[in-house]
């Protein structure tokens, strides 16, 4: 059984195919001025707020305007409790989120305002006060973590959670 690659480079894209004799294994189609945008932050603004979805439109400069919903405002927005989001946002307000999922058809990035900036050993969660450690380790270690993340001071409104490999 003979396998080929065929890759042809366009302008705007990459075509790879993997052919076994006359049949066609697999396809593959790479944009090459794709970039990935899940997990970048924004600095948006509010474009619309949707009562009926409990939504918001926010325009993060991709073209189209991200999906905010509700229980993703950011904390310190939205307080305490669940609050609907046209009590918490206005038109033309400024706010920060980060993208979560990538625009499909004719829908926009989903985007979140709970901000998390993962490390290698930890993951730093501005506007949170809580801080925890990752559930893979075993108790042994969780508890070992624990107490060294008591001693630790951290930036107020700062909080991490401890990876396995931590």
């Amino acid at each position: 059984m003979s396998h080929s690659i065929l890759i042809e480079r366009g302008r705007a894209e990459i075509r790879v195919a993997l052919v076994d004799e006359e049949r066609l294994v697999r396809f593959q189609v790479q944009p090459l001025h794709r970039t990935e945008i899940v997990g970048n932050l924004y600095r948006g603004v509010v474009r619309n707020v949707n009562r009926a979805l409990d939504a918001a439109f926010i325009d993060i400069g991709l073209g189209k305007d991200a999906f905010l919903t509700a229980r993703d405002l950011p904390p310190n927005l939205a307080g305490s409790g669940r609050r609907p989001i046209h009590d918490v946002l206005k038109t033309g307000q400024p706010v920060l989120v980060q993208a979560v999922r990538e625009a499909t058809g004719g829908k926009g990035t989903t985007v979140t305002g709970h901000i998390s900036l993962p490390g290698r050993y930890l993951v730093l969660v501005p506007e949170s006060v809580k801080s925890g450690i990752s559930r893979r380790l075993s108790d042994k270690e969780r508890d070992r973590l624990r107490k060294i993340l008591e001693n630790v001071e951290l930036p107020k409104g700062l909080g991490v959670i401890v990876r396995t490999a931590g």
